[in-house]
């Protein structure tokens, strides 16, 4: 069940940058003076990883495994580690700070435990948690840099700066900043953040009193909204004041790295297993590399359409090269998964799909080819799932067909470019129809030509044409209007990169 939840985890990086497809969760508490504590950890089927940290004081050089434990109930042999308090920042650092972190991949339990040892409670501090997860539908993603720093009067002159870059988007989203602290001592101190925007837009400071009912995890976080889409990397500087330069008291307390959550803007279309066939080096696409659409380079592993497709044996062209008729109804599914996925690559919205997609991967990450040619039960599952991938593919649900997408921006030109090129020739004829009905144009370009039909709900209804066209070259289609209902419809003409629509009434 591990390995079928990792491998899934893997199929599902649908981000731009796929390594960082991903939502971060921060969970602490402080546990000075405790012997155990203990980390619940919800919708434990979405995890991907769990890092676990605890911050100490006190006893440096004494192993680890003589101070606090971490377990979840079977990973005992998985690895854990010091990270010392190297990264102090100031003349007064102590070399007896430290940070422990164990990482859990094999995900077996919901809870994560630190067991401390005895004599040690007064020198482990807090124990906190990141839970990596991989969701299909991502409402942020999450980047992070966690490297912890010893803060001790290190003053603003010398803060210690995270960097974090992110994706830029089309268009506005919030942008929300976490910060994990350890606090060492029950004194009162501050701590200073600077957030800012490589390019100046956002420039914000915060003071921050770490001291919060004794010794304890803070987690502190700060909510920027609308921020700008091209707005892609922050910066955060973090200091401990230091009461000779500054203006606030300062001392020791540990920041555990910072975790940006960037708003998921999606702004993808879909396309059909048919384009992304054909725009790649696939030879049922006739390996047609000039029209090569770069999103295959974002599956996962690196090996684009060399990548192995689950338990078939086959990379992903060899896949798409094989026909349904020699391979089975598995290869039904097989070409709509391939091609929703790299939907989802594009930054398609996935909402629409989510448990089909899932169902779909359990039963390929389960069954071969072999398995499910000639057993019904399967066959009709594999038909099934291919069929609502089919659907997004296509537009006909989620966030629509590329090609199906007005160009807003250049749509009155278009109708002025088309009018005028067919101004002594009706385009469509007679309008409303009855009957026998007639859709003329003039190609302003060499390249692919349409002309479909859809109805008021946006469902396609028809393609009455599609070849390719000369510039200059006149087209005329008649249809059959009487085996349409009656209701208003638009008929689509596309030509290159030129599209027109307009409408059309069915019946009197």
């Amino acid at each position: 069940m591990v390995k079928k939840l990792l491998l899934f985890l893997f199929f599902l990086c649908t981000s731009l940058n796929v390594g960082q497809a991903q939502q971060i969760e921060l969970l602490g508490l402080g546990v000075n003076g405790k012997t155990s504590e203990s980390l619940s950890i919800s919708d434990w089927n979405s995890v991907n990883e769990v890092k676990a940290y605890a911050t100490s004081k006190g006893f440096n050089a004494i192993p680890p495994s003589d101070g606090v434990l971490f377990d979840n109930g079977s990973d005992s042999d998985s690895e854990w580690s010091q990270i010392s308090g190297d990264q102090n920042l100031s003349s007064g650092s102590d070399p007896s700070i430290g940070v422990y972190s164990r990482k859990f991949s094999s995900l077996t339990n919901s809870v994560i435990n630190a067991v401390i040892k005895s004599g040690m409670e007064d020198n482990i501090h807090s124990f906190y948690a990141l839970i990596h997860r991989n969701r299909l539908e991502l409402t942020y993603t999450s980047y992070s840099d966690i490297t912890p720093v010893f803060m001790y009067h290190n003053g603003s002159a010398n803060p210690y700066t995270y960097s974090i870059d992110f994706e830029p988007a089309n268009e506005s989203r919030d942008i929300v900043v976490r910060i994990p602290v350890s606090e060492l001592d029950a004194t009162i101190r501050n701590m200073i953040i600077n957030i800012k925007s490589d390019d100046g837009y956002l420039n914000a400071t915060f003071s921050e009193n770490t001291y919060d009912q004794g010794n304890s995890f803070l987690l502190f976080e700060y909510k920027f909204e609308n921020i700008p889409g091209d707005i892609d990397r922050l910066d955060i500087s973090i200091y401990s004041p230091d009461p000779a330069s500054d203006n606030y008291n300062g001392d020791s307390f540990i920041v555990g790295g910072v975790v940006v959550d960037v708003e998921k803007v999606y702004d993808g279309c879909t396309l059909t297993q048919g384009y992304w066939k054909t725009h790649s080096l696939c030879k049922s696409g006739n390996g047609n590399g000039p029209r090569r659409d770069s999103t295959w380079d974002l599956i996962p592993g690196g090996y684009a359409e060399n990548t192995s497709f689950f338990l078939s044996k086959q990379n992903y062209c060899e896949v798409f090269d094989t026909k349904p008729g020699k391979g089975g109804k598995y290869y039904i599914l097989a070409y709509q998964y391939i091609a929703a996925q790299l939907n989802l690559l594009n930054n398609s919205d996935p909402s629409d799909i989510a448990d089909a997609y899932k169902e779909a991967t359990d039963f390929l990450e389960e069954h071969t080819p072999q398995e499910v040619k000639g057993n019904r039960t399967l066959e009709d599952k594999a038909v099934k799932l291919g069929g609502i991938l089919d659907d997004f593919n296509n537009g006909r649900i989620g966030p629509g067909h590329c090609d199906d997408k007005d160009d807003t921006e250049n749509e009155e030109e278009i109708q002025t470019v088309w009018i005028k090129e067919i101004r002594n020739k009706p385009l469509i004829y007679p309008n409303p129809a009855t009957e026998a009905g007639k859709i003329a144009f003039k190609s302003k370009e060499n390249g692919i030509s349409s002309i479909e039909m859809f109805n008021i709900h946006g469902q396609k209804v028809g393609t009455f044409f599609n070849a390719r066209t000369k510039k200059g070259q006149e087209t005329e289609i008649e249809y059959d209007a009487s085996k349409l209902p009656k209701g208003m419809y638009f008929a689509v003409i596309k030509n290159g990169t030129y599209i027109y629509k307009e409408k059309i009434v069915i019946g009197n």
